[in-house]
Protein backbone atom coordinates (compact mmCIF):
# COMPACT_ATOMS: atom_id res chain seq x y z
CA UNK A 1 0.00 0.00 0.00
CA UNK A 2 1.12 3.39 -0.70
CA UNK A 3 2.06 5.73 2.38
CA UNK A 4 1.65 2.61 4.57
CA UNK A 5 4.20 3.32 7.71
CA UNK A 6 6.22 0.36 8.26
CA UNK A 7 6.85 0.01 12.02
CA UNK A 8 9.36 -2.19 13.90
CA UNK A 9 10.27 -3.03 17.48
CA UNK A 10 13.90 -2.52 18.89
CA UNK A 11 15.23 -3.65 22.11
CA UNK A 12 15.88 -0.12 23.64
CA UNK A 13 17.87 -0.90 27.43
CA UNK A 14 15.79 1.12 30.24
CA UNK A 15 17.47 1.97 33.42
CA UNK A 16 14.90 1.75 36.67
CA UNK A 17 14.21 6.03 36.39
CA UNK A 18 12.98 5.76 32.51
CA UNK A 19 11.18 2.48 33.67
CA UNK A 20 9.46 4.17 36.73
CA UNK A 21 8.25 7.23 34.26
CA UNK A 22 7.06 4.60 31.70
CA UNK A 23 4.63 2.66 34.00
CA UNK A 24 3.89 6.39 35.78
CA UNK A 25 2.43 7.74 32.09
CA UNK A 26 0.52 4.47 32.12
CA UNK A 27 -0.96 4.83 35.63
CA UNK A 28 -3.64 6.79 34.93
CA UNK A 29 -4.09 10.67 36.67
CA UNK A 30 0.01 11.24 38.17
CA UNK A 31 1.74 14.55 37.58
CA UNK A 32 4.15 12.35 35.07
CA UNK A 33 0.91 11.78 33.20
CA UNK A 34 -0.35 15.09 32.83
CA UNK A 35 2.88 16.85 32.16
CA UNK A 36 3.39 14.36 29.04
CA UNK A 37 -0.07 15.46 27.74
CA UNK A 38 0.30 18.65 28.22
CA UNK A 39 3.80 18.46 25.78
CA UNK A 40 2.07 16.21 23.39
CA UNK A 41 -2.00 16.52 23.98
CA UNK A 42 -4.32 13.44 25.77
CA UNK A 43 -3.57 9.77 25.41
CA UNK A 44 -5.48 6.40 25.48
CA UNK A 45 -7.47 5.88 28.67
CA UNK A 46 -5.22 2.50 28.78
CA UNK A 47 -1.22 3.49 27.44
CA UNK A 48 0.80 0.09 27.06
CA UNK A 49 4.18 0.15 27.62
CA UNK A 50 5.41 0.01 24.49
CA UNK A 51 3.16 3.09 23.71
CA UNK A 52 4.33 5.33 26.95
CA UNK A 53 7.78 4.64 25.40
CA UNK A 54 7.41 5.39 22.11
CA UNK A 55 5.43 8.49 23.26
CA UNK A 56 8.59 9.64 25.29
CA UNK A 57 10.89 8.81 22.32
CA UNK A 58 8.69 11.18 20.01
CA UNK A 59 9.08 13.73 22.29
CA UNK A 60 12.44 13.70 22.54
CA UNK A 61 12.42 13.31 18.65
CA UNK A 62 10.54 16.36 18.27
CA UNK A 63 13.02 18.57 20.87
CA UNK A 64 16.15 17.01 19.17
CA UNK A 65 14.23 18.45 16.10
CA UNK A 66 13.63 22.09 17.20
CA UNK A 67 17.13 22.44 18.88
CA UNK A 68 18.56 21.71 15.08
CA UNK A 69 16.41 24.59 13.73
CA UNK A 70 17.28 26.55 16.26
CA UNK A 71 20.96 26.20 15.99
CA UNK A 72 20.42 26.28 12.34
CA UNK A 73 18.89 29.82 12.53
CA UNK A 74 21.91 31.08 14.80
CA UNK A 75 24.03 29.82 12.50
CA UNK A 76 22.51 31.38 9.77
CA UNK A 77 22.05 34.70 12.14
CA UNK A 78 26.34 34.45 12.39
CA UNK A 79 26.56 34.77 9.16
CA UNK A 80 24.37 37.66 8.41
CA UNK A 81 26.34 41.30 8.12
CA UNK A 82 24.77 44.66 8.78
CA UNK A 83 23.32 45.35 5.31
CA UNK A 84 21.65 41.64 5.56
CA UNK A 85 19.86 43.22 9.02
CA UNK A 86 18.97 46.04 7.54
CA UNK A 87 17.22 44.71 4.44
CA UNK A 88 15.99 42.13 7.20
CA UNK A 89 14.33 44.54 9.12
CA UNK A 90 12.91 46.71 5.91
CA UNK A 91 11.22 43.27 5.09
CA UNK A 92 9.35 43.15 8.37
CA UNK A 93 8.51 46.51 8.49
CA UNK A 94 6.97 46.76 4.80
CA UNK A 95 5.07 43.04 5.57
CA UNK A 96 3.53 44.81 8.83
CA UNK A 97 2.20 47.82 6.94
CA UNK A 98 1.08 46.00 4.41
CA UNK A 99 -1.32 43.46 6.89
CA UNK A 100 -2.56 46.68 8.23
Amino acid sequence: MVGMQTLTRKSVPLDPDELALAHAIQSGATPERAAIEALVGPLPAHVSEAQAISTLIALGAARVKEETIRAGYAALAATLDDEDRQFAAAQRTRRTRLAD
